[in-house]
């Protein structure tokens, strides 16, 4: 049974965190972290927007790449999602659907 299309995303976060996390519904996802009900780390440092979401083909690459980037300081996220963004890139109209402000 295929399972879908799964994305490790990444969010700026109050305080200049990044927030690295993983769902096959990224718009559910975000309203989730805008009503404080998405993550612990996100009700503590209120998500200000979605910088960059990749896909993968399947559930466990994606928390595969999710552990890994969860381990790199907050430069090297910031590198990565410019590079994810410029690879995938969210249009203006997903982009409003899915800002956390």
């Amino acid at each position: 049974m295929a399972e879908g299309v799964w994305y490790v995303y990444l969010l700026l976060c109050a305080r200049g965190a990044i927030y690295t996390g993983v769902t096959p519904r990224v718009a559910q996802r975000m309203q989730l972290h805008r009503d404080g009900k998405g993550a612990k780390f996100t009700r503590m440092n209120k998500p200000l927007r979605l910088l960059a979401a990749k896909p993968y083909g399947d559930k466990r690459t994606a928390m595969q790449v999710e552990a890994q980037v969860k381990r790199m300081p907050a430069d090297g996220k910031r590198f990565l999602a410019q590079e994810w963004s410029k690879q995938y890139p969210i249009d203006e109209a997903a982009q409003e659907l899915l800002a956390v402000e």
